[in-house]
């Protein structure tokens, strides 16, 4: 069983994979020491963590602590968010998946308060790859997805190759290589435009992995040549190594010969790095070889080189993959004594990674149920938040809709009164005229009668003209 090394490129190409540089520590310390500015010690100390977080994550954590002080300190949201990204990156790196998710949706509140997008889309694709590495692929996609829509809409082409990357690695660890290879594929594509070298060769690696999962050696074999290239250009030292074991894997399922020599330019790598755990690995890589090909005595020497590695690292996994092929070499040497020494100490280191898997397996279960708890918590408010803004929304129309019918009333009741007022002028008006009007027709009245009284006295009456008559009669 040869230990391979694509898992940690493809989970951990969020960031670019950091070589541990003693130069590069040195000058990072000095200007942690005598700068004055807290925004160049904060820039050093997140640099300086990079150096360590890979390989040794124990010893980056304390430098971002320092690193998130100083950002509280000025108070400064932008290096808050990405330390406390880093941070997140770290733990990940521990297998503390719990610590992990609780900093980067820390960072994914800042970042969404303060507007910082690509801060934010890097907490994305951070919880994404947690998610991933649990086995919760849904989740996972989910937070990729939102991370690639706003690295789009802010045209930023580095996170969006990161985001395939990561998209990649999903459907890799679910053996949909195609799919993988297509995410991948665009990956590169993105990364070859930025001309970044040290990305690119992590995609070839992954892609030969691709290969190499189903079964075409070759093309593997021509994407891990392309990612050596690179690295030798580079002079990326870890790059190098890591390619030289896939080659040496790749190489196990055609010609073991020729993965020896692979997994012995890795071994001189590791070693001139000062890399324990890569020495470890790659040391119990050789032995397996020269076990396959019967020679006993090189493969039992590179199996106790790399037991006494993986004993002082306490690498467990590695260490029980050793103790079951001392076990299987003992018993076909007939030690049976060794043997049964080796298989004891299998199943003692195998019943303990068993209980440390039931306790991670509780752990992610208790994570997966608050994580879900506080995403229904924070439905729960958002839900509330829109119904009191619905609330309100509706509060203002009633209110509108009340000063709008008060101010219709007041304006009727105005034209009302003001009618009310111009009739009363007019019937007033028009009582004035008719006062008019009968003093008039009373004055031609009573000029009238007057008329006719007079008209009537000069007039003679009936009697007087009967008598006048009679006696005209009369004197006849």
């Amino acid at each position: 069983m040869q230990r391979k090394w694509i898992l940690i490129i493809i989970i951990h190409c969020f960031y670019s994979l950091f070589s541990q540089n003693k130069k590069n520590i040195d000058s990072l310390n000095k200007i942690i020491k005598l700068s004055d500015s807290d925004t160049l010690k904060i820039k050093a100390l997140n640099s300086l963590a990079k150096e360590y977080w890979l390989f040794k994550p124990d010893s980056a954590i304390p430098i971002l602590e320092s690193a998130y002080s100083l950002a509280c300190k000025i108070n400064n949201p932008k290096f808050i968010s990405a330390t406390l990204i880093y941070k997140a990156y770290s733990y990940s790196n521990k297998n503390n998946y719990d610590s992990s998710i609780a900093l980067y949706t820390l960072a994914l509140k800042v970042s969404e308060i303060n507007h910082l997008e690509k801060n934010r889309a890097g907490a994305l694709t951070g919880l994404g790859n947690i998610f991933n590495i649990m086995g919760d692929y849904d989740k996972a996609s989910g937070y990729y997805i939102q991370a690639l829509k706003i690295q789009e809409a802010n045209k930023d082409q580095i996170g969006i190759a990161k985001t395939y990357n990561s998209l990649g690695s999903l459907f890799d660890l679910q053996e949909n290589y195609p799919k993988a290879i297509d995410y991948y594929t665009r990956s590169l594509k993105i990364k070859s435009q930025l001309k970044d070298k040290i990305a690119q060769s992590l995609s070839y690696n992954n892609l030969g992995s691709c290969y190499q999962s189903l079964k075409k050696y070759k093309q593997a074999i021509e994407h891990y040549e392309k990612a050596m290239e690179i690295s030798e250009e580079l002079n990326d030292l870890t790059g190098m190594a890591r390619t030289y074991n896939n080659l040496a894997n790749t190489y196990n399922y055609t010609d073991i010969q020729n993965a020896i020599p692979y997994h012995k330019k890795a071994l001189e790598l590791y070693s001139q790095m000062n890399d324990l755990t890569g020495k470890a690995n790659t040391n119990f890589n050789l032995a397996m070889d020269y076990l396959n090909v019967k020679k006993y005595e090189l493969g039992f020497f590179y199996l106790k080189k790399s037991e006494s590695l993986a004993n002082q690292l306490e690498l467990k996994s590695l260490e029980r993959d050793i103790y079951r092929s001392f076990y299987k070499f003992y018993s076909e040497q007939k030690n049976y004594q060794a043997a049964l020494e080796y298989s004891l100490k299998y199943i003692d280191i195998n019943d303990s990674l068993y209980s440390e898997s039931k306790a991670k397996v509780i752990n992610e279960i208790n994570t997966k149920y608050e994580t879900e708890k506080k995403e229904k918590e924070n439905q729960l408010l958002n839900i509330q938040a829109k119904l009191s803004s619905e609330t309100i929304n509706r509060q203002k129309i009633i209110s509108y809709f009340i000063i709008t019918a008060l101010l219709l009333t007041l304006t009727l009741v105005f034209f009302i009164f003001k009618s009310f007022k111009n009739q009363r002028e007019a019937n007033r008006i028009i009582s004035q005229q008719k006062n008019i009007v009968e003093e008039h027709q009373k004055e031609i009245l009573d000029s009238i009668h007057y008329a006719k009284r007079i008209q009537q006295s000069l007039m003679p009456t009936e009697v007087y003209i009967t008598k006048i008559l009679n006696r005209l009669n009369a004197n006849k």
